[in-house]
């Protein structure tokens, strides 16, 4: 059968306590409380621009609210029992798709890091939660006429999981610490500690 999933990498960034403050100012954003939430969503903005380049170049950005979503495709095939992460299991890639993971992860820290240290610096709000999330989107018919797709987010898994995991948020122990607030999936973190070992071992057979 032919498989046609794409596989995908996802950042879900999301600004902690905005729902509540948004609650507070009793549903405007003119209201002193208010005007500190829209600020919280500039200031986002303003990281996402800032942080753009410590991620793949391929990578796409988007914004809604008090989120940042970073997707990146990449080129290696990954395969899993739902159910069982012992079950997880992938070919080592090329070198190159080995970088981009890891790049991906380090930008995905980077925003995590830095909404963190303005929140604090300004002291408007505690930040946000961040999921790093290793999946497969599938591509999704086109069709002529004014609804605007959005292809990296629409049948992508890798997204929903990462949506699910922050909504459920300390109710599954995604506690938010401050730097600490940043969570990896099971997918990734088996493809990072496989592949970058493998790598290197082959590096240091050829020195």
């Amino acid at each position: 059968m032919e498989k046609n999933a794409i596989t995908t990498m996802v950042c879900y960034h999301d600004l902690l306590g905005f729902g509540n403050m948004v609650s507070v100012s009793g549903g405007t954003l003119d209201s002193l409380v208010g005007k500190i939430a829209h600020q919280r969503v500039n200031i986002l903005r303003e990281t996402i621009s800032e942080v753009k380049s410590d991620f793949p170049s391929e990578t796409v950005f988007f914004q809604m609210n008090d989120t940042a979503i970073a997707v990146c495709d990449i080129d290696i095939n990954i395969s899993s029992m739902f159910v069982d992460s012992k079950s997880i299991g992938f070919q080592v890639p090329p070198h190159n798709e080995i970088k981009k993971a890891l790049k991906f992860v380090c930008g995905s820290a980077k925003l995590h890091h830095r909404t963190i240290e303005k929140e604090n610096n300004s002291q408007i709000g505690p930040a946000g939660r961040s999921f790093v999330v290793l999946g497969s989107r599938w591509p999704i018919d086109k069709y002529e006429d004014s609804v605007i797709d959005v292809p990296e987010l629409q049948a992508n898994l890798a997204f929903s999981e990462a949506y699910i995991a922050d909504s459920i948020g300390s109710q599954a122990g995604f506690i938010a610490r401050s730097f600490d607030s940043l969570y990896i999936n099971d997918l990734m973190w088996s493809f990072m500690n496989c592949s970058t070992t493998k790598y290197f071992n082959l590096l240091s057979s050829k020195l």
